[in-house]
């Protein structure tokens, strides 16, 4: 398969769907390259997970290539000739795909090889993130073929891209990123000052799903209020298959009065949350990232994270801006959600420490990426 050369090229990005996280990326890569024209190319209008509001595309060129529409409704390859057609349209000489696990995406990654546009894929798996079958990853190497490079979320996830195949040396981190600039300007909007510390709730941001642990959360906090004095609220943000089973959870430990439950909530409504809160809880027991830690570092938030969350490699220190604890042990989660609240000066180096580890999640981080693996 042939390359050509790709200075001052324009760029293409693909994903299923653009969320704020996708136009904040684009938008990083479109001020970081200003020599190249920046494309996002999402397939559907719509997102079959979650119903977030876009950001505005204000550097980049954004189109959409089915208005109705999924996966499992478009044929595959009928997808993979509309993405590779509106990538060779646009004179991309690179192109960044993520999903290649998708027939329609290793069809178009193919194509685009063979016409001469660097193909590079994205995302955030890790080898721990389930159980691996020799035949299975097998395969997966196989549609990594086309490829020349990935962004990964650094450690276990650019490991996992080394273990599928592909080239050390072309591997960089940074792709599960937040532009900061703009979750600070969404927390600041959302009031005046900022809680007292004895009136700050722990917040959990996340899908009512089995992998995020909520089951957990709930018994940990029905023990952390027997143990802690004073204890705090919780707030759940988020919605999901779990949501019923939840809350008939909360009755049954006795907490239901001690916790809200807010629903999906847009970013800007996430970031004053988060501008309030004690900290960030992210107990999944499946978690290939864990996107709300670099928005929760953006507003200073310490973090009680599962050590089964990618973002527990780098952007949480345990003991330094929160704690990490093994996503089964019950009685670790209790004793920092304790901790966490106990004492005030300690709480607030902690929220110097996440100021400080802030920047390893800005977006800057991926366009560093981008340019490393175009230039």
């Amino acid at each position: 398969m042939g390359t050509r050369p790709i200075m001052n090229g324009a760029i293409a990005f693909v994903w299923d769907n653009f969320g704020p996280l996708h136009v904040d990326r684009c938008n990083a890569v479109a001020g970081d390259l200003a020599e190249s024209t920046v494309y996002g190319i999402e397939l559907f209008a719509r997102s079959q997970l979650y119903d977030w509001h876009q950001p505005e595309a204000t550097r980049f060129k954004k189109a959409t290539l089915f208005a109705q529409g999924s996966w499992n409704s478009v044929g595959a390859l009928s997808l993979g000739r509309a993405i590779a057609n509106a990538i060779l349209e646009r004179n991309c000489s690179s192109a960044f795909l993520a999903h290649y696990d998708q027939l329609a995406i290793l069809y178009a990654a193919i194509r685009l090889r063979a016409k001469g546009v660097a193909v590079f894929t994205m995302g955030c798996s890790k080898f721990d993130d389930a159980p691996r079958k020799g035949w299975r990853e097998w395969v997966k190497r196989q549609f990594l073929q086309p490829y020349q490079g990935a962004i990964g979320s650094h450690d276990r996830s650019t490991d996992y891209w080394k273990l599928l195949g592909l080239s050390g040396d072309r591997i960089f981190g940074g792709y599960n990123t937040v532009d900061q600039t703009r979750i600070r300007a969404l927390a600041a909007a959302g009031g005046a000052g900022e809680a007292a510390f004895a009136d700050r709730p722990f917040l959990a941001v996340a899908r009512l799903i089995w992998e995020k642990n909520l089951p957990g959360l709930l018994r940990a906090y029905a023990d952390y209020r027997q143990q802690a004095e004073g204890p705090r609220r919780l707030v759940i943000a988020g919605s999901g298959p779990l949501e019923s089973v939840l809350k008939t959870q909360a009755e049954k430990l006795g907490i239901a009065r001690h916790v809200d439950w807010l629903g999906f909530v847009q970013t800007e409504q996430v970031a004053p949350l988060m501008r309030n809160a004690l900290c960030l809880c992210l107990p999944s027991v499946s978690e290939t990232f864990g996107n709300v830690v670099p928005e929760a570092l953006a507003v200073e938030l310490p973090v009680l994270i599962s050590a089964q969350c990618g973002a527990a490699d780098r952007l949480v220190e345990h003991g330094r801006n929160g704690f990490i604890f093994p996503p089964d042990d019950h009685d670790a989660l209790v004793r920092v959600m304790i901790e966490i609240g106990r004492d005030e000066e300690q709480w607030q180096k902690f929220r110097a420490r996440s100021a400080e580890l802030a920047p390893l999640g800005d977006t800057r981080q991926f366009a560093a990426s981008v340019r490393a693996l175009t230039g």
